[in-house]
């Protein structure tokens, strides 16, 4: 019976020791062809617009007005393809890793609240949208950001390649027909390619 038990015990060791040597081995850089880095931007970067617009620009269609205050105002169904924060999300996460999304949902979806080093005062950052008695609204009351357009990728080229991401080099079009170059990263997550930073 010792026999066994030690037997059991070494085999149970053994195991133990070549799951933790596995876990400390150095994780293989991700790997894309140029060909596929080129592909998989010109489809992501023209449909990551859309949610720049929604979370950092004029954000989904409401009624406008002046307000200094937090308030939250219906989005307009009639104009808008989104009727609930659960449809954007499904949406934003066939383009943006869930990684880069995180912090974004924080203050979109979330809100946070935040303490001076002194411990006297509070600051609260109300989400931008809300999902209220089943009705999708937005706060009209927010400070949206200047956003590049719409921009079309011309060309490629990849630069580094990490095991959580890659950075691109892309030289890209706007709707003016001028060049911009930025850098993309990429990463993939359950097989998809999908952005992992903002394109704004």
């Amino acid at each position: 019976m010792k026999r066994v038990l030690i037997l059991i015990l070494s085999l149970a060791l053994a195991v133990l020791f070549f799951s933790c040597s596995s876990c400390n081995e150095p994780k293989e850089p991700l790997e894309i062809s140029e060909e596929k880095a080129f592909e998989v931007l010109c489809d992501l970067v023209p449909r990551s617009y859309e949610f720049n617009v929604i979370f950092f620009g004029e954000g989904l269609p409401h009624e406008d007005g002046d307000y200094d205050d937090t308030t939250y105002v219906e989005v307009d169904l009639s104009e808008s393809k989104y009727s609930s924060i659960s449809e954007i999300k499904v949406e934003v996460e066939r383009v943006y890793s869930k990684r880069y999304l995180e912090s974004i949902y924080v203050n979109m979806f979330v809100g946070s609240k935040t303490t001076s080093s002194d411990g006297l005062l509070d600051n609260d950052v109300s989400p931008r949208y809300k999902d209220i008695d089943g009705k999708l609204m937005i706060d009209a009351s927010y400070n949206e950001i200047n956003i590049m357009g719409q921009l079309t990728v011309v060309s490629t080229k990849v630069v580094k390649k990490t095991p959580e991401y890659v950075s691109v080099d892309a030289v890209c079009q706007d709707e003016n027909g001028n060049e911009i170059e930025k850098r993309f990263f990429l990463t993939l997550e359950n097989e998809v390619w999908l952005l992992d930073g903002p394109t704004y």
